[in-house]
């Protein structure tokens, strides 16, 4: 986010409006939702994350399909 002087970027009669409300302070004036980013995607964190959730899902799924073959051939009764 970079700091920019009201005076030089907006017209004189939406600057005054604007000193109704608000003088000699910063304001912060966000992006429109529509080009907004969604968390992570600008610095790669959230393709991080999902890699890493489905590695964890595939790894858990793997677990349980091989304990799953275990008991269909282990007797019933033995602790494993």
């Amino acid at each position: 986010m970079k700091y920019n002087n009201a005076r030089d970027l907006l017209p004189e009669w939406l600057l005054q409006q604007i000193q109704v409300y608000v003088q000699g302070e910063v304001l912060y004036i966000p992006k429109k939702e529509s080009v907004r980013l969604k968390w992570g995607e600008a610095n790669g964190t959230r393709k991080f994350y999902m890699k890493r959730n489905m590695e964890i899902i595939k790894k858990i799924q793997e677990r349980y399909r091989y304990i799953g073959l275990i008991e269909t051939v282990l007797p019933f009764g033995i602790q494993y």
